[in-house]
């Protein structure tokens, strides 16, 4: 039972971070064609985030260890959706926030750089696109950071639980920086170097999604013990 329960978890936890992410990917777009914008990310872009960015932590969660409580709680009921419990909101309220992180970070790097924000110059559009899909490739680091150990505090969860997740966000956030730095990677990936004042600006975004999750998993926690009250005895 404990091992079915903890499979359970660790398929929402893969559904729950893939389709948040992704959707992120879409508002992005869309808001960017709805105001009359260049596209931010390219098709090369997106194909990077799907297979490296989301692939290596996606599979990573697939080995998380049983939370705390995962035999405490009571039995699913058979017909329960897999949205259920707040995941289908999760899903839909990241997805808009890192949409809109994603389209801050593309419209700071195109004013920066004097890029008229309809008709920008192919310098200011190569920076804005490249922050753009840093951004979205970096806050998937900070996501899945955020919801490997469900609903419990990253102090309390940290990463070193699951040390193949570890693994994955370094190796996710180390490839890439060489994505934007390294030259044979600005060829194939159509990115250029940021500099710092970028560079931070691309962290600060992509990482704005951490201490938003962690405050939506505390204010269902203390929800849980509204309705529980005992269960947390």
């Amino acid at each position: 039972v404990e091992e079915g329960r903890t499979i359970y978890d660790n398929i929402r936890k893969f559904i729950r971070y893939l389709l948040s992410t992704n959707s992120g990917e879409i508002v992005s777009m869309l808001a960017a064609l709805v105001i009359g914008l260049r596209v931010p990310l390219l098709a090369i872009h997106i194909l990077w985030i799907n297979l490296v960015t989301d692939g290596l932590p996606a599979i990573a969660l697939g080995f998380e260890p049983s939370e705390s409580d995962v035999m405490a709680r009571k039995p699913r009921p058979p017909k329960e959706s897999i949205f259920a419990h707040g995941v289908g909101i999760h899903v839909l309220w990241v997805g808009l926030w890192l949409g809109i992180v994603t389209l801050i970070g593309y419209l700071w790097g195109l004013d920066r750089h004097g890029g008229e924000l309809l008709n920008p110059s192919e310098d200011a559009l190569l920076v804005a696109r490249t922050m753009a899909f840093s951004i979205l490739a970096l806050s998937q680091v900070f996501e899945v950071t955020a919801i490997h150990g469900g609903d419990a505090s990253i102090f309390r969860v940290p990463l070193t639980r699951n040390v193949l997740l570890l693994i994955a966000v370094v190796t996710t956030a180390v490839l890439q920086m060489i994505a934007i730095y390294a030259p044979f990677a600005n060829e194939i990936l159509d990115t250029t170097s940021l500099d710092s004042v970028e560079l931070l600006v691309v962290w600060l975004l992509a990482g704005s999604i951490l201490p938003a999750v962690e405050i939506e998993k505390l204010i269902r926690r203390r929800r849980d013990i509204d309705l529980h009250p005992h269960a947390a005895e």
